[in-house]
Formats: C-alpha cells, sequence, structure tokens
C-alpha cells in the first residue's frame, strides 16, 4: 500500500494543491518533501491525519500543535483545529468549504477517500454537514455499506472501514508522528514507553474501555428492576459504586504524581549532566561533579529498590502475613471443593441423558402386547429410572466439600491456581526483606550525604551554586512523591482487591435473588464479559513482549552507530534491558539523548513491523535532534523497511 496522491482544497497555506507520489521501488521507498519553516510541510501532515480520522486524528496531530493539553472537549477542539485550518481567502471567494482527497494504492488497486468540512458564512464548522466519500477502482466505483448512512453515521462507518481495511486509529501514532514527538518520547521511562506500545498494537486500551461499559451497563440493567432487589444487594451497589469512585481518584492521583516525578527526574538527570560536563571551572568543580557522578548512581539505585520493596510488599508480603494456618486451611477447603466440581460435573453429565433413555423406555412400554395399563406403565417407567441413576449417579466421596464456600472462582482450572499460589507463598523469607530495607536506608543516608557535601562545596560560581541547591530541592522532592506514590499504589492494591470481592458477592446475590428476571441475567453476564475481558488484558502484555524485543533489536542495531548494544529484552512486565554483549545492562549507565531517541525510534519501528499493516509511515520532521551518525542510520533503517 502507498499514497498516489494528496489533493487539498482551502487548506491552511494552500487554496488549491495536487502532490503525487510513484509508487515505491527497490532502494527508492522513501518520498523526503523539503522546504524552509512556514512553507506547508506540518500542514500537509496534519491534512493526512484529519483526512484519514477525522476527529478521531487529533490525538495524532496533538504533537504538532505544540503539545498542548486538551482543555476543552474533543468536539470544541476538532472545531477550532479546523476554523484555524480554512484557507484565509476561502469565504471572499464565497467558497464555505475546505477538503482533503487522500488516493492511495492497496493491492494494485486505487482507493479514493475524501473529506470534506463546510463552514457558515463568518466561518464558523458546521459540523452536521462534514462528508466523506470513498471511491474505489480506476471506475470509482462508490464503495458499499455506508452508501445509505447520513450524518454522524456515515461518518462513523467510514470510520469503522479505515480502520479496518486500512489502518486502526490506536495504531496511527506509531505510522503518522512528529518527529519532535520521539524526542518528547524519548525522556520517558523505557518500561512506560514499551508498555504503552504493545498496549496500543493489541488494542488494550479498547478492551478497557469495553470492560467498563459492560460493567456501565449492568448497573443500568439492575436499575431497571430495583424492586427485586434486596437490602443487602443495594448496600453491595453502593458500597461497590464508592469503591470505584475510589479507585478512579486513586488512579488518577497516581497518574498525576508519575508526570510530576517523570519531570523532576528528567530536570535532575539534566543537572547532573550540566554539572558532569562542565569544563573549565575552578578547581573545586571537580570534586561537584565526582560527587555528582556518585549521587546519580545512588538514585538509580534508590529507585530501583524502592520499586522492588514495593512489589514484594503489595503482593506476596499480604499472603505471607495471613499465616500458614490460615492458608492451608484455604487450600484444603479449595481442593474439596474441586472434587465436588468433578462430583457434580459427572452427575449433570448422567442428568443430561436420563431425560433421552426414559423417553425410549416408554416408547418401548407403549409396544408391548398384551398392553400395560396405566399403573403398570408408571411401574416400569419407574423402575428404570432407578436403576439408571444407580448405574449413572456417582456416590458422594467422603472428601467432597459439602458446599461451595468460594462460588466466584468458576472452574477447578481457577481453583487450582489459587492453590498453586498459596504454595509458592511459603518460601518467602523475612531475610531478604529485611536486606533490602537496610540498603535502602543505607543509600538514603549516603545520598543525604552526599547532597550535603555537593551543596557545602565552596568556590563555585552563582550558576552552579543555584543547580546545586536545586538539585537538593529536587532529591527532596522525588523521596517525597515516591513515598506518597508507594503509599497510593498500596491503597489501590486494597481497594481494587475489596472491589473484586464485592463485585463478586454482588453477582452472586443478584443470581439467587433475581434469576428469574431476564435483565438480571443479562446483568450477570455483562460483568462476567468484563472479568474475561480483565483477564485477556492481564494475559496480553506477555504474549507479544518477545516478538517485540526481536524487532526492536534488529531496529536499533541497524540505526545506531554503536555495535555495543547486542539485544534489547523486555520481560512480561514490561521492564527494559539494553544487553552487551557480557549480558551487562547499559541502562544501569547514562545513555545520551540520541541513544534515547533511538530507543524510542526502535520501539516505533518494532510496533509497525509486529503489526504487520502495509500501512506507509509518514513523519514531520524525521530526524529532529539527531547528530548526522544517528540521522544517517535511522534513514538507511526506514529505507530497508
Amino acid at each position: 500500500m502507498h499514497i498516489a496522491e494528496i489533493a487539498l482544497q482551502n487548506w491552511k497555506a494552500y487554496d488549491s494543491a495536487v502532490f503525487s507520489f510513484p509508487p515505491p521501488a527497490p532502494g527508492q521507498n522513501i518520498v523526503l518533501i523539503g522546504a524552509e519553516n512556514g512553507y506547508g510541510k506540518t500542514s500537509l501532515f496534519q491534512a493526512v491525519a484529519l483526512g484519514l480520522f477525522g476527529r478521531h486524528g487529533l490525538d495524532v496531530i496533538r504533537p504538532s500543535l505544540g503539545f498542548r493539553e486538551r482543555s476543552v472537549s474533543q468536539a470544541q477542539e476538532y472545531k477550532e483545529v479546523l476554523e484555524g485550518a480554512l484557507h484565509v481567502g476561502a469565504l471572499a471567494m464565497d467558497q464555505h468549504l475546505c477538503s482533503v482527497k487522500l488516493t492511495l494504492m492497496v493491492d494494485g488497486v486505487p482507493l479514493e477517500l475524501k473529506r470534506i468540512w463546510h463552514f457558515t458564512d463568518r466561518g464558523v464548522y458546521c459540523p452536521k454537514d462534514e462528508e466523506v466519500q470513498l471511491f474505489q477502482g480506476p471506475a470509482r466505483r462508490a464503495v458499499g455499506g455506508g452508501r445509505g448512512l447520513t450524518g454522524e453515521d456515515r461518518l462513523e462507518w467510514c470510520r469503522d472501514y479505515v480502520q479496518s481495511n486500512l489502518i486502526p486509529v490506536s495504531l496511527a501514532n506509531f505510522f503518522l508522528f512528529d518527529g519532535e514527538q520521539v524526542s518528547h518520547m524519548a525522556e520517558r521511562e523505557h518500561s512506560t514507553q514499551v508498555k504503552d506500545g504493545i498496549e496500543r498494537l493489541l488494542g488494550v486500551p479498547v478492551l478497557k474501555s469495553l470492560a467498563a461499559n459492560l460493567r456501565d451497563y449492568a448497573k443500568a440493567r439492575r436499575r431497571e428492576h430495583s424492586d427485586f432487589t434486596d437490602d443487602r444487594v443495594q448496600a453491595l451497589e453502593k458500597e461497590v459504586e464508592q469503591l470505584e469512585k475510589n479507585q478512579t481518584g486513586q488512579e488518577s492521583t497516581l497518574e498525576e504524581i508519575s508526570g510530576q516525578l517523570a519531570e523532576l527526574k528528567q530536570e535532575r538527570e539534566v543537572i547532573n549532566r550540566e554539572l558532569i560536563d562542565r569544563g573549565g571551572a575552578p578547581a573545586s568543580l571537580a570534586s561537584i561533579k565526582q560527587k555528582a557522578e556518585q549521587l546519580q548512581d545512588i538514585e538509580r539505585q534508590l529507585d530501583k529498590e524502592q520499586s522492588q520493596l514495593d512489589r514484594v510488599m503489595q503482593t506476596d508480603m499480604a499472603l505471607a502475613l495471613s499465616g500458614p494456618n490460615l492458608r492451608h486451611a484455604v487450600m484444603v477447603r479449595l481442593q474439596r471443593e474441586i472434587k465436588r466440581g468433578e462430583w457434580e460435573s459427572a452427575k449433570n453429565h448422567a442428568t443430561e441423558h436420563l431425560a433421552r433413555f426414559m423417553s425410549g423406555v416408554e416408547a418401548g412400554v407403549e409396544g408391548v402386547e398384551p398392553a400395560l395399563d396405566l399403573r403398570q406403565k408408571d411401574g416400569v417407567l419407574e423402575v428404570a429410572r432407578n436403576e439408571y441413576n444407580k448405574i449413572w449417579e456417582p456416590p458422594l466421596p467422603e472428601d467432597c466439600a459439602d458446599t461451595f464456600r468460594h462460588p466466584y472462582l468458576d472452574s477447578g482450572s481457577e481453583r487450582s491456581m489459587v492453590v498453586e499460589r498459596l504454595q509458592s507463598v511459603d518460601g518467602l523469607g523475612a531475610a531478604s526483606i529485611v536486606n533490602l530495607v537496610e540498603r535502602l536506608g543505607e543509600n538514603q543516608a549516603l545520598r543525604k550525604k552526599l547532597s550535603d557535601e555537593i551543596a557545602r562545596t565552596q568556590d563555585v560560581g552563582p550558576e552552579l551554586e543555584a543547580k546545586v541547591k536545586r538539585l537538593s530541592e529536587i532529591s527532596d522532592q522525588i523521596q517525597s512523591l515516591t513515598r506518597e506514590q508507594s503509599s497510593i499504589e498500596r491503597d489501590l492494591e486494597a481497594i481494587r482487591n475489596q472491589l473484586g470481592q464485592r463485585r463478586a458477592d454482588l453477582a452472586r446475590l443478584t443470581g439467587q435473588r433475581n434469576q428469574a428476571v431476564r435483565s438480571q441475567r443479562l446483568a450477570a453476564r455483562a460483568e462476567k464479559t468484563a472479568a474475561v475481558v480483565d483477564g485477556i488484558v492481564r494475559q496480553a502484555l506477555p504474549s507479544q513482549v518477545d516478538a517485540i524485543s526481536q524487532s526492536m533489536t534488529t531496529a536499533y542495531r541497524s540505526m545506531s552507530s554503536k555495535a555495543v548494544v547486542k539485544k534489547i529484552k523486555v520481560d512480561e512486565h514490561c521492564n527494559v534491558k539494553m544487553l552487551n554483549a557480557k549480558g551487562r545492562d547499559l541502562r544501569e549507565h547514562d545513555i545520551s539523548a540520541g541513544e534515547k531517541q533511538l530507543f524510542t525510534q526502535a520501539l516505533f519501528s518494532a510496533v509497525t513491523a509486529v503489526s504487520r499493516l502495509q500501512f506507509p509511515m509518514i513523519v514531520d520532521t524525521p530526524v529532529a535532534r539527531l547528530d548526522q551518525k544517528h540521522r544517517i542510520g535511522m534513514l538507511k533503517h526506514l529505507a530497508g523497511r
């Protein structure tokens, strides 16, 4: 697939323009568009994104609008962007529209997509009049399916067509992007970048939205028959609603803290680099440089140890504190419930065939000569039923549970997984946690000592003194925010566990109380489906880490001017390591801004490769902030795609 032509009418600086592009050939798969600043390169990029996706393309072009935060609704932002895109001379020429037409060659067949935006006499965008036209083939045959639709329905059908046949909007940022966006993303934590890339590749944001919509649907269905709901169910619904609000609030706060930490760590890294690389300063600066390097190493170690401690405290520690007696009792109970489930399954299997068996016996009795009277027929059928049950109904084993105390575990496999999880906790020792806490305390004391020594260093200029002071302030802020982040993560984990239990209780009580009510059955199905979707999301990321790791390694090595990195390794939690030939993680040492940008570019390349989409990559300012060697490496890599 490639773009054959882009036609613009009344779009920003273009009153009318047509760009034609040759088909790609071996060794000639890149088209470069060059012009001075302000001559319409970014306008052309924005036209392609909005022409393809309409208002859903805002996330694609937002970096080219200056990385501004959305302060208004999507509809209002879309309106403002389009009104700013209308050519200044259009209204004077009595032309109240602008348009973008894209002609793509798909498997050798032309596909023409034209989007038209209409405006009032004063240049106000008319959302109800937006049009999308789709034609296919040399004869320009209208693409079917959406021809009978109008207005918003037509736009949504075209959006679905583009997503299914050209490119999903969730992956658009990896095929259409501003080079400045890569520079901006390069400053983010590598694991965060990889996780975001894999989630978009798999459509995880859509799945998360689906689970939330299913739970909203379940709530709506229950409200339809509120007269069937007892006090306990109502209380549980309120408790679940409050827990969901608490969860949303904590997640929002956690996201805000993560953003603040990322900014502070970036500022800290910049100041450390300036202190380390500063040359020609007074003799005491050598001491600052040495201590700044030590402080930077300590900061990295503290971040790693704090993350390790948080993981232990949030998962295995809670189960270990429950005590071996309670864990053993739960395991025994679950094993008895597993056998109970196997027994009921065998019994149900026999019951399913009883009706067919009895129907056959009854038909046979009808043909007996001489004919039996009604009492004799009933006697024969009763004997047959009793004998069948003796053959097929298995006796209840002694080690079966009398009831299911844990009905929220739907199957024997889920109960077996819980038993294995509880068994694995027995090996958790306190010594390793104590050692980790002691190391954390020692490194915190050493960080404070180094920060104080740097602050006391004499004979440095006012500029360096201000930077050293700011570095100390940043360290204190990072330490405070990290503690707050850990506390919120622990609270959030507790809320999620409590919410899961309450949802299970609510589903169980509602099923018992309202089993015959269709709306309640639908609500229960929706919640169960949402739980399935949650499970899919948990299992989705590990399924693609190997493919992403291999593709990133290939891309990074083809772009980098150094041969130091032999492998980029991503584990199931999206933790990233850049390994050299000896297996050492190079990320433990400082890497340059250019190498960080190549890492992000390699991620973009990996996502596009693993997705197997054949959509062309369109990049505004492709080599932004890269030096000459890295530019050549990146362009050679793209030329080989």
